[in-house]
This record gives C-alpha cells, sequence and structure tokens, in this order.
C-alpha cells in the first residue's frame, strides 16, 4: 500500500516569475500621462509652430513644453519597459526535474541553462522586504566550478531555494552510496 509520500509525481513542476516585474512599466506609464495631462493644464503656452520658438526661444524652455516631452518620454518608455517584461514573464521558467532543475527563457534569442542537482553547491535566495511580502525574490544557483545561474523576480523563490539544497544532498548522499555498492560490486569480481 503507497503512503501519500510515495505517490510518483505526473510530470515536472514549473515555477515563473512573479507579475511585480510589470510595476515599474505601469508605474512609468501612470506617471507620463498624469504629467502629459496635468502638466499642461495650469501653463497653457505650448509652441504651436516653429516661428513662435524663433520669435520666443523662452518658450522652448516652458514648463508646459518640458511637461510634454518629458510626458512623452515616460508614456513611451513605460510602455516598452511593461511589454518587455510581459514577454519576459511569459516565456521564463524554471522546470523542476527528477535530476534537477532548468532556467528557460526568451522568444527570438531562446536559453536554457540545466543543472543537476548533484552539480549544485548552493542555491541562496535573496529577497527584499517588499519581496518577503509578496513572496518572491531573486534564486543565485551556484554549480560546481564557477557556473551561476540568476533567476530574478522568481515566485515563491526561497521555497525553490530550499527544495533545491534538500535534493542537491540527497543527490550526493544517493550518488556516494551508488559508488560504495559499486565499490563493493568491484571488490568482491576481484575476488573471485
Amino acid at each position: 500500500m503507497a503512503s501519500g509520500s510515495d505517490k510518483k509525481r505526473k510530470g515536472p513542476s514549473v515555477v515563473r516569475g512573479h507579475w511585480i516585474v510589470l510595476v515599474k512599466g505601469f508605474l512609468y506609464l501612470l506617471v507620463g500621462i498624469g504629467i502629459s495631462i496635468f502638466g499642461t493644464e495650469n501653463f497653457e503656452r505650448f509652441p504651436g509652430s516653429i516661428q513662435e520658438v524663433i520669435d520666443n526661444p523662452g518658450l522652448v524652455f516652458s514648463w508646459a513644453f518640458a511637461s510634454k516631452i518629458l510626458g512623452t518620454a515616460c508614456i513611451i518608455y513605460g510602455g516598452i519597459d511593461a511589454i518587455y517584461k510581459q514577454i519576459w514573464l511569459i516565456t521564463s521558467k524554471v522546470t523542476i526535474k527528477r535530476d534537477g532543475i532548468e532556467w528557460q527563457t526568451g522568444i527570438l534569442n531562446q536559453v536554457s541553462e540545466p543543472i543537476s542537482f548533484s552539480r549544485i553547491e548552493g542555491a541562496p535566495c535573496y529577497r527584499s522586504l517588499l519581496g518577503r511580502i509578496l513572496d518572491y525574490g531573486t534564486l543565485r544557483i551556484y554549480g560546481v566550478g564557477s557556473y551561476t545561474i540568476t533567476i530574478p523576480h522568481l515566485k515563491r523563490a526561497k521555497a525553490l531555494s530550499e527544495f533545491i539544497e534538500k535534493h542537491k544532498e540527497l543527490h550526493k548522499t544517493g550518488n556516494r552510496q551508488k559508488d560504495r555498492d559499486a565499490e563493493k560490486e568491484g571488490r568482491g569480481e576481484a575476488a573471485d
């Protein structure tokens, strides 16, 4: 009779990025819209033509003109950032497999970085105060040698870090036991 812990997993588990990555782009969009709308409301002097700018150069440095330029720049940057981070959020994932993990990201330039549990030296989790509140963080996986995988803004990063540390030790202990068994078998064959 199988207990609850003996049940096999149906397939690899997947952990994705956290929605917090979208906040910066949307904040820039809101600030840009606010500057563009409310910045010119109080200052109605905006150059209507190039001739008006030539006749009155001080008009170029007016708040109305600066707010339009700054607001437009914030809207463009916020829109690009929001789209870029949305693509990152959709395409980035950590797949937990039986023998290790794999970090995948990208659409045009796809990156896939697999690492087995036995090759992992450590997996610390870095979280800010907001990260601890919303349960996300940056996971840095150190492999044997100088191999490092950094996974930013990951959901449940602390739990994944603990899972990796636990399975890393299990795989190392399992490999040591297999090595001992193979060594014993080798000695047994040599004695015959």
